[in-house]
């Protein structure tokens, strides 16, 4: 067993730990192999059947707790959830440096191209072998000298994209198209040491010279930190230098502040993140992220959310639904709790037609729970309305943060409590650099948002567009976007309450003035005193 896992065994409520300011290196076949550890927007089913998570670092079922880190570097070797922090109250982890020895994320340097051969120059921690004609990405050595993960530089679960040093832009490759593994075959492949290999690509595909080409898998079997049904929880000056198939994700915790935290690659890479950076689902209380700094990424930096469950059947003597988890890659955990109050959402306007309070929840498997209800609605459409928990929702406070460059977009926020997004700056985010959106037909991310404001943030060059460089400006998303998805498109109501955006200044090429903010299904939108300025 690591030092590290050792320390954390001993750990107490009621309790201070004081790392030494070094290296602790962590192996996946030491760490703590947990089971039912259900993450929103994770891996499916089929993909982590058992709820599958290790980590090194869990603190569960504690209170008044303090890690210093003390500047020290946990280094993990293998796949893992570096930190779990599960059914505790008053927990703060400070001053520690979370790094991958390889991180999973893989990526190469296309130095030249000769002829139709290209030579590419893998960077330091990016190991891999060749096998049959083809690249095999490694992980690093376990105990027994052998890989802890091994999988083709080319496949479903593939997904790689290109990033432009000298505009800072990340794109899919041309020709390879935006579905996996969007990326070309090669023809031939020879080692020319030094981790540099010349290849010849099949079809039409460029391999853009003085590009990264970013590699990585889109399994989301673990994540970058899980805090789950906790109470006031703090992240103070925490790195975090790679993070494996999700980001840090917090799930129906009340109370969180992310203080100075620092997501940004290590010298020599440009990825930090598979998908979003900071995650709130069903999280209640506040929310607050103060001086964060994150690039590097496939998704977006900050999503805020409950979750819309479909209603799938009805007893109205019993006084009791059954309602069911909607998309694939959230499941498993309570979405309810005794004392919720709900509310009901029609399916085709996201409009809130009918509230009732949750008396007692039953489980009957991952995907589908039955709501004893103090009261019933009289027509509800079955397998297409759907509830949300309105007593999981936040303030949020988001403020003096760095976020980009990314592919992904900003910050998404869904929230009926007051929410403040300030002075903070978006620099070349490929999305919009703020998304309010509400939909209960694809991702069922939930809600109603009551009152937003998004003021004196300075947004640079967002909203580019990935899939082209040349992408026509038409095609490319708003930069800011407020658009519930609703579906019955003559709807004359509204979804959202207020929202205020003023004081901004948005530097931006973009000519079509209305796709630099664009609002819709909104009661009253407050868009003021922002300054858009031209690119120079």
């Amino acid at each position: 067993m690591c030092e590290l896992i050792k320390i954390f065994e001993g750990l107490n409520s009621n309790s201070k730990i004081t790392l030494e300011n070094k290296i602790y290196h962590v192996y996946e076949e030491n760490c703590h192999e947990l089971f039912g550890c259900f993450c929103s927007n994770t891996a499916t089913i089929e993909q982590n059947p058992k709820g599958k998570h290790k980590t090194c670092i869990l603190i569960k079922d504690k209170k008044n707790v303090l890690i210093d880190g003390n500047g020290a570097t946990v280094l993990i070797h293998g796949v893992i959830t570096p930190f779990i922090i599960d059914n505790c109250v008053n927990v703060n982890i400070k001053n520690l440096t979370i790094e991958y020895n390889r991180p999973t994320m893989s990526e190469f340097f296309v130095k030249e191209k000769q002829g139709d051969e290209y030579l590419l120059k893998m960077t330091k921690d990016t190991l891999y072998s060749v096998k049959n004609g083809q690249i095999i990405w490694q992980g690093d050595a376990d105990h027994n000298g052998m890989p802890h993960w091994e999988r083709p530089y080319r496949s479903d679960f593939e997904l790689s994209m290109f990033y432009n040093p000298q505009t800072e832009k990340t794109y899919f490759l041309r020709g390879a198209g935006t579905r996996f593994p969007c990326v070309p075959e090669f023809s031939q492949i020879k080692e020319l040491g030094d981790n540099v290999l010349s290849v010849k690509v099949n079809g039409d595909v460029e391999l853009p010279v003085g590009c990264v080409i970013q590699s990585r898998n889109v399994i989301r079997n673990e994540l970058g930190g899980f805090i789950n049904n906790s109470k006031n929880v703090q992240l103070n000056s925490v790195k975090v230098r790679s993070m494996h198939g999700f980001g840090i994700l917090a799930q129906f915790t009340k109370n969180i502040k992310y203080i100075n935290v620092d997501c940004t690659p290590k010298q020599g890479k440009t990825i930090t993140s598979n998908a979003d950076f900071f995650h709130f689902s069903g999280c209640y209380g506040k929310i607050v992220i103060d001086g964060a700094k994150a690039l590097g990424g496939h998704d977006d930096f900050v999503n805020v959310h409950g979750t819309h469950l479909k209603v799938i059947n009805i007893d109205n003597d019993k006084k009791t639904i059954l309602v069911r988890f909607a998309h694939n890659e959230t499941w498993g955990f309570f979405p309810f709790y005794k004392g919720d109050k709900i509310e009901f959402i029609k399916w085709n306007t996201l409009k809130s037609y009918f509230k009732s309070k949750v008396l007692l929840v039953n489980k009957i498997n991952d995907t589908d729970f039955e709501l004893t209800l103090n009261k019933l609605p009289q027509k509800i459409e079955l397998d297409k309305d759907v509830l949300e928990n309105v007593s999981k929702t936040a303030k949020v406070l988001i403020k003096n943060c760095y976020f980009g460059p990314s592919m992904g977009r900003g910050i998404l926020c869904l929230t009926r409590k007051k929410a403040i997004i300030k002075n903070n700056v978006f620099y070349k985010t490929g999305g919009c650099a703020l998304h309010v959106a509400d939909d209960c037909n694809f991702w069922f991310e939930s809600g109603i948002v009551n009152n937003l404001k998004f003021i004196k943030n300075k947004l640079i060059d967002c909203s580019y567009g990935v899939n082209s460089p040349t992408m026509n400006d038409e095609n490319k998303p708003s930069i800011i976007e407020v658009c519930p998805n609703v579906m019955y498109k003559e709807y004359k109501g509204h979804v959202h309450k207020k929202i205020t955006i003023k004081d901004n200044v948005i530097y931006t090429s973009q000519k079509n003035k209305e796709k630099i903010i664009k609002i819709t299904f909104t009661k009253k939108a407050i868009v003021k005193n922002n300054d858009v300025r031209e690119l120079s």
